[in-house]
């Protein structure tokens, strides 16, 4: 049972009305923005000059070791 067919009717001629060539730059932008933090520096001072600094208003991102903090404390058993 479908429960939102109108999302569907809707995504269903969204996918149809692009080329998959615009698909395919669509998810590799997707993939890249999402890996954009743990790839090299160049992909991480482009993403934080966009979201940090252009979006938030951030002036300077932070160490890299204060960045990759976080994402070690759950697996080491810290909240």
């Amino acid at each position: 049972m479908v429960s939102t067919p109108d999302f569907f009717t809707g995504a269903s001629a969204l996918v149809e009305s692009e080329s998959l060539a615009t698909w395919q730059e669509w998810l590799a932008l997707r993939v890249l923005n999402a890996a954009a933090p743990y790839l090299s520096s160049a992909f991480v001072d482009a993403n934080f000059d966009f979201y940090g600094t252009t979006l938030s208003g951030t002036p300077q991102n932070k160490d890299r070791w204060k960045r990759a903090s976080p994402s070690s404390k759950p697996p080491l058993g810290r909240r």
